[in-house]
């Protein structure tokens, strides 16, 4: 089981400024061929209303993915492939057309899906600390049609 908390910070001009919950089931190192392991998760996100001018919510979404691991000791090169699907509509608050100076919740058409296809490596400092590289590429209108991505993250587990 896991939990992902996202902080609302950030240049508001690009960052959701509410704070995002994502959790669910793990199920990792399933040894499949000598040192290729597979890993799979299932996650849903949660979202708190954003703290900018447009009162923007962000909708509830759904994730299903796999991932194959490669394991060279410390350096651990991997595939994945994740699902994500918007399950309700994000909202935000608006001028309600018709009505002189009424304001209500308008729900936005975003209720969309796409694919992220991940390559990437960890190496493990130590059993506490690891860095990651990854190059994503992702398709579909939940991303907004195509993008590609290179990060690279530090963990520290504890």
């Amino acid at each position: 089981l896991f939990l992902d908390v996202n902080l609302p910070i950030g240049d508001d001009s690009y960052a959701y400024q509410g704070w995002g919950f994502h959790f669910g089931a793990q199920y990792a190192k399933v040894p499949l061929i000598d040192k290729i392991s597979m890993g799979s998760e299932l996650g849903l996100s949660l979202y708190t209303e954003g703290d900018d001018d447009a009162k923007y919510n962000r909708g509830t979404e759904l994730n299903l993915g796999v991932e194959f691991d490669y394991d060279l000791n410390a350096l651990k090169p991997y595939v994945g492939l994740d699902y994500f699907n918007r399950l309700t509509k994000s909202e935000e608050k608006c001028s309600v057309s018709g009505t002189a100076g009424s304001s209500g919740t308008c729900k936005i058409d975003d209720d969309y899906s796409g694919f992220l296809t991940t390559f990437g490596v960890n190496y493990s400092i130590n059993q506490m600390m690891t860095i990651e590289g990854k190059y994503m590429i992702s398709a579909g209108r939940y991303f907004g049609d195509y993008n590609y991505t290179i990060a690279a993250n530090f963990y520290f587990n504890f």
